[in-house]
Formats: C-alpha cells, sequence, structure tokens
C-alpha cells in the first residue's frame, strides 16, 4: 500500500507499506515493513517526512503487533523523523547486491528501527 502526501494539489512524498515476514527477516507475518519513504527535496525540513511515517502507523489496512522500517546511518533527518514516531533501534543490516537483498549484520551501514503497536499505546487513541 502506498500513502501520498499531497500539498496544494501536488504529490511532494510517498511512503509504501508492506506486510511483514518476507524480505526483512526479522520481521513476522504479524508485523508490517515501512518504507521506502521519499519527500521532495524541495519540500524537507517541513516535518512531512514524520507525517508520512505517521500514517501508516495510525491507518494500516493490516492489524500489526510491530512495525520495522530501515535507514542508511548517515541520513539523520529520517532517523529523527523515525525516532520522533516512537520506532527505537532494533539492529542493523546491509544491502547486497542487484536485487538489494536485505542481510542482517551487526556492523551493516543500515540501521532496522522497530515501532511497537502496543509500547506506544495506539490501541488506546480516542
Amino acid at each position: 500500500m502506498v500513502y501520498y502526501l499531497v500539498v496544494d494539489g501536488v504529490i511532494i512524498g510517498y511512503n509504501i507499506i508492506a506486510p511483514g515476514g518476507r524480505r526483512l527477516k526479522c520481521s513476522t507475518p504479524n508485523d508490517i515493513v515501512v518504507g521506502p519513504l521519499f519527500v521532495d527535496p524541495v519540500c524537507r525540513g517541513r516535518g512531512y517526512s514524520t507525517i508520512l511515517m505517521k500514517l501508516p502507523l495510525l491507518y494500516s489496512p493490516y492489524d500489526y503487533e510491530r512495525a520495522f522500517d530501515w535507514i542508511e546511518e548517515s541520513n539523520i533527518p529520517s532517523i529523527k523523523a523515525s525516532k520522533a514516531c516512537g520506532f527505537k533501534e532494533y539492529g542493523r543490516l546491509t544491502v547486497k547486491g542487484f536485487f538489494r537483498r536485505l542481510v542482517e549484520d551487526k556492523n551493516g551501514d543500515e540501521i532496522i528501527f522497530c515501532y511497537s503497536k502496543i509500547m506506544n499505546n495506539l490501541d488506546n487513541r480516542k
């Protein structure tokens, strides 16, 4: 599923979510995987990444326990957006090969983040 963010009639970003238990091996079928997320470079620095990260957490069509994403360790703005939404560091991975296979690797240059729906009280929202 793709979430689009539209400002003044123009799509300025998107975020893709998928069921877990597939490409990211630490996820299960009870989880979702968030991303890739993209915001138009002209529109960055305005909090749009945080909005795009929160949308699937609040309105996912999937019943999930945890949400995962992974971010290159040098991408500080995306790391800040994930943490602002309640994601916590979970592990590391390396992206390998043409097909961008995800391999858990404690020395990897991508940080895996995990969001727990229960720990963040989304089930109790009003």
